[in-house]
């Protein structure tokens, strides 16, 4: 990492109380950092301290939906449980460079999701003068196919859907933003541009959802400390975004059939074709709302059916899993990345609006959680930016090389299987 900008981080949040940024150096840091891609771990550290944490994508509470049984009690997970994940790393990727002036800060050789059939996306720039090459790498055989050059700047890309038969990927910030479309039986791309009003956030990717055809794209707005608006637009068709004024109140997400939503308060609600179930009415126990940030919405997950919610807490985060039928299961001091039907993704990393926050001197950890047997999985250090991903019976995940410091740029990106 730059040293510029883990500097402005580390003054941003050293001796702060919980949840505070240093507005003005993170914004000088945005301004130095724009020359170079650096993940939304780093992105978050552009932004101003209301729009760091003041709203993220929200949806309408379901009308009268069913309330579940309120729980009698609450299984906790400690972290000092965890084993060693037996991980078998099957592909790998590295970039580094140092904040030296040359021209290291334009190559990379990142990877960034795993598709439906058990391929990785990877993410390839050689030098200044070339723009980023997308792959396809099969990690059985070690081949990368790299597609036709996309049609568009990668900037802040965003894998929404990686499946059997085409990939789609948001890309853009601020006031631009593309839906780019790769049909893989044709190998054809096609973008289109999805119009959103003037004044958005500019220093922070935005959050991208796909949902039946459909980009919901949230973003605060540049100056303002309110809730995320919303606006949605076809896919792949794009152009003008319709707002969506009902997507107001919670964090929200999409899975197989449902949607997920959570808010600040502690109301969690699963919303299927036949109806709305409550899955939670309040904050966990033990859990304040940050005294700095009140309206800080958590970090919502589905994984397979099962809802999984990171809800920000005055001095740290706790993360709790809805298991239909079970004892939901609290975990102190994580945030949840991503999930599969069996598996959720945890990190010590704090995250808002999708966004890692690194504290100085708090190394962050990934672990691995089992929704069968609730067992925990050490599976390294990090991660050092977004890219995680669960998917095909694989796990992405990334952490920090060897040669990562204060003015040097080291990230190991890694595939497992899973057994």
């Amino acid at each position: 990492m730059s040293a510029d900008l883990r500097t402005a981080l580390r003054d941003a949040l050293a001796d702060e109380p919980a949840f505070s940024v240093d507005a003005a150096a993170i914004a000088d840091a945005g301004g130095r950092r724009a020359r170079r891609r650096t993940g939304l771990a780093v992105a978050a550290a552009a932004l101003s301290t209301t729009a760091v944490l003041a709203a993220v994508a929200v949806l309408s509470r379901p009308a009268d939906p069913d309330p579940a049984p309120a729980p009698t009690e609450v299984v906790h997970l400690g972290l000092d449980s965890a084993d060693e994940a037996r991980l078998d790393v099957i592909a790998s990727t590295r970039t580094t460079w140092r904040d030296d002036g040359s021209d290291e800060f334009f190559r990379h050789d990142r990877l960034e999701g795993l598709t439906a059939d058990g391929l990785v996306l990877r993410n390839r720039r050689t030098g200044p003068s070339v723009g980023a090459l997308l792959g396809l790498l099969d990690p059985r055989t070690g081949t990368t196919d790299w597609l036709p050059d996309p049609p568009a700047n990668l900037y802040g890309m965003q894998p929404l859907a990686l499946d059997v038969d085409r990939l789609v990927l948001g890309v853009g910030q601020g006031n631009g933003h593309s839906v780019l479309v790769f049909d893989r039986a044709a190998r054809q791309w096609r973008r289109e541009v999805v119009e959103v009003p003037y004044g958005l956030e500019v220093h922070v990717p935005p959050r991208l959802e796909l949902h039946e055809d459909r980009v919901y794209v949230g973003s605060i707005m540049e100056g303002n400390p309110g809730p995320m608006r919303w606006w949605s637009a076809p896919v792949p068709d794009g152009g003008p975004a319709d707002p969506e004024p009902d997507l107001e109140g919670a964090a929200a997400t999409w899975g197989s059939g449902m949607r997920l939503t959570a808010h600040p308060d502690g109301r969690v609600v699963l919303t299927r074709a036949e109806g709305s179930t409550v899955v939670a009415e309040d904050l966990p126990a033990g859990c304040e709302r940050p005294t700095d940030f009140p309206d800080a919405a958590p970090d919502v997950v589905l994984a397979g059916d099962v809802p999984v919610v990171t809800f920000p807490c005055e001095g740290s985060q706790v993360t709790m899993v809805y298991r239909p039928g079970e004892v939901p299961v609290a975990i102190r001091g994580v945030s949840a990345l991503a999930g599969d039907d069996g598996h959720v993704v945890l990190a010590t990393a704090r995250t808002f609006l999708g966004a890692l926050m690194i504290e100085p001197g708090t190394p962050a950890r990934t672990y691995l959680l089992d929704l069968d047997d609730l067992s925990l999985g050490r599976v390294g250090m990090g991660p050092h930016e977004v890219d995680v991903a669960l998917a095909a019976g694989m796990l992405l995940w990334n952490e920090p090389g060897p040669g990562d410091s204060k003015d040097a740029y080291d990230v190991v990106w890694k595939v497992a299987r899973l057994d």
